[in-house]
């Protein structure tokens, strides 16, 4: 039976498990086999969107997430952007990903999968690349997973193109130094393939203060590694 990974709660269960939103009804109802038009047993209508099968999710039954189509047709990438606060990791993700979603040279077109991804990419995109403001310092539990897709263009072979789901988690550095095994943090660390640490070189005082922080040096090295390991990912599948 195909396994499924929820984007949301990284929690892994069998496809034919997702629930549907019926929103007539205002509720989510099991799907009698899996596929893409399910009726609710109730009113008879159509019942279009994903939820979660863990009430406890932020797409569950209880949450106001709703699955992307997309997240149930794709293997997921799972991988972890890790940093304490004030390490650049809003600014980091930011950039990393309009990078992908831009480089035509990178050969791996992505972009965000619902609204809620769209607009935070896009606020924190006008605030650092064309107000030059840094965004607000994240704020502990406040932060919703953005979803997104990756193509990997290298290999596709006539209309069929090798596509991955991927999950950008945001959190607050606070969040790091009291880890709760059950955390959402901590599943998202669990699950990763590979892991980048953001540090600001500039949190330490012998680097602050020794008059030797050469800026060229750090420029861009870290996005180019990040794109490194994304294609190295999306290589080793399929």
């Amino acid at each position: 039976m195909a396994k499924f990974t929820c984007p949301y709660c990284l929690r892994e269960y069998r496809a034919r498990e997702v629930l549907y939103w019926c929103p007539t009804c205002n509720k989510a109802v099991k799907a009698s086999g899996f596929g893409q038009d399910v009726k609710c047993p109730t009113c008879h209508g159509r019942a279009p969107y994903r939820k979660c099968k863990f009430s406890d999710c932020s797409a569950g039954d209880g949450g106001t997430d709703f699955i992307p189509r997309e997240a149930l047709q794709a293997p997921y990438l799972s991988f972890s952007i890790v940093g304490l606060s004030n390490s650049g990791k809003t600014n980091f993700i930011t950039v990393l990903l309009n990078e992908l979603q831009k480089g035509g040279g990178l050969h791996l077109p992505s972009g965000p999968l619902n609204n809620s991804s769209r607009e935070k990419q896009s606020k924190n995109y006008d605030l650092i690349f064309n107000r030059h403001q840094k965004p607000d310092a994240t704020k502990p539990n406040s932060e919703t997973p953005q979803i997104w897709n990756i193509k990997n263009m290298g290999k596709q072979k006539g209309m069929n193109t090798p596509t991955y789901v991927f999950t950008v988690f945001d959190g607050a550095g606070e969040s790091h130094t009291k880890l709760d095994p059950s955390s959402t943090e901590c599943r998202y660390i669990a699950a990763s393939e590979a892991i980048i640490i953001t540090l600001d070189p500039l949190s330490l005082s012998g680097v602050r203060n020794g008059g030797f922080v050469d800026s060229k040096t750090l420029k861009n090295s870290g996005i180019l590694r990040f794109c490194e390991m994304f294609l190295s990912l999306c290589c080793n599948r399929n």
